[in-house]
């Protein structure tokens, strides 16, 4: 993932990161207040979640990747639309890398009666 914020640092404005060992520090950071702060925001605003039919957990996502960068040292936020479209891409990264690690039942053989 520290390589995808490094990437996106190179494309989006708002989003500055100097060097890959910040990158790495950011993506711990993210995955820390991902397994800690984001199961309890989803709970606390589930009303919101399903009312807004799961846009309000993007918004989340977005608010984490905000917040990791004034925790971590070395990257920078300057507006908005870095982060909105920094948490919306790294969220989708993450989503891909997940689907090709995700292991998968073997198909049962097939047969072939002729």
């Amino acid at each position: 993932m520290a390589g995808v914020i490094l990437g996106l640092a190179h494309i989006l404005p708002g989003l500055e990161v100097p060097n890959f060992p910040d990158a790495l520090l950011f993506a711990f950071i993210v995955a820390i207040m991902n397994a800690i702060i984001v199961p309890i925001l989803i709970i606390i605003t589930f009303p919101i979640t399903v009312a807004t039919i799961g846009f309000f957990a993007l918004l989340i996502n977005i608010f984490i990747f905000w917040m990791a960068s004034l925790v971590s040292y070395g990257i920078h936020i300057t507006n908005f639309w870095g982060a909105f479209w920094g948490g919306i891409l790294t969220l989708l990264a993450s989503m891909i890398v997940n689907y090709l690690l995700i292991e998968r039942p073997p198909k049962p053989p097939q047969d072939f009666d002729e």
